[in-house]
């Protein structure tokens, strides 16, 4: 029977890491001389990172660094009498989370989805629904949205003036598709 192998100490273990004269180390770079022209790299082009989705046939977007999580949509605790567009809200993990009509707020549907209140009441929740969880000035909100698309970065450049109400923040092509830039702030 083999003794035991003790474990190699902080001094044998540093031994591997540091510099030994007779190591080969690779050239350094070599500079140009002074007075040659050097490439300058392109300054990079600023883009904004967007969350896109659907609400009925357009794709809209809101700033990715908004979006705290996107939770599959469900069934919400009704709040008795609320005005449209809020929708109900939702326990997100001991916080209780308002969740909005996104669709109804912009004027894209005549009627609030019904997705609180007894169950015999409700709407089957669609399959590709979810909710947006966004920071806003008062806490997270939700945003019930039909769908949601990708993360888009968009160059800064590609955004036009907004034009559309108030939400509305910038529109942006992206090939044949129109994004529609919003505020969760100026909605709600």
């Amino acid at each position: 029977m083999d003794a035991p192998r003790r474990p190699p100490s902080l001094a044998e273990r540093l031994r591997g890491f540091l510099y030994r004269p007779d190591e080969e180390l690779p050239p350094l770079a070599v500079l140009p001389p002074p007075g040659d022209e050097a490439r300058v790299a392109p300054p990079a082009e600023e883009v904004r990172e967007v969350l896109s989705f659907g609400l009925g046939e357009a794709t809209y977007a809101l700033p990715l660094g908004l979006v705290l999580e996107i939770l599959r949509a469900r069934a919400l605790v009704e709040i008795p009498r609320a005005d449209p567009p809020l929708l109900g809200v939702l326990d997100l993990r001991g916080t209780v989370t308002p969740v909005f009509d996104l669709a109804l707020a912009l004027g894209l549907r005549e009627r609030s989805l019904l997705v609180s209140g007894p169950p015999e009441e409700r709407e089957p929740v669609p399959r590709e629904a979810r909710i947006l969880v966004t920071r806003t000035a008062t806490g997270p909100a939700g945003l019930w949205v039909d769908r949601v698309r990708d993360v888009v970065r968009l160059p800064l450049a590609a955004i036009e003036e907004p034009r559309g109400g108030p939400a509305v923040t910038g529109i942006a092509r992206r090939g044949s598709e129109t994004l529609v830039l919003i505020d969760p702030e100026r909605v709600l």
